[in-house]
């Protein structure tokens, strides 16, 4: 329960870097050029991968909430028998 509740408060915080480039993407990259990021680009380019681990973490949460380790157990039981 409590990953899913840090993943739900991550992605309200990147919901909210994001707005810079809706709201002013001038100042997130040089001349409107995508290829030059300014200081503020290249923290919402970096949040791309935070993004990208969050999706790898968040994978592991399973509906009935045993977490990897349990489907990992039960996987093995199953297996044995």
């Amino acid at each position: 329960m409590v990953l899913r509740g840090t993943l739900f408060l991550l992605w309200l915080q990147m919901a909210g870097t994001f707005q810079v480039l809706v709201f002013f993407p001038m100042q997130a990259f040089q001349g409107g050029n995508f290829l030059f990021p300014t200081l503020e680009g290249q923290y919402v380019i970096k949040n791309l991968a935070i993004i990208a681990g969050a999706l790898v973490i968040g994978s592991t949460v399973t509906p009935y909430g045993g977490g990897a380790r349990k489907a990992a157990e039960k996987g093995k039981k199953k297996g044995a028998a």
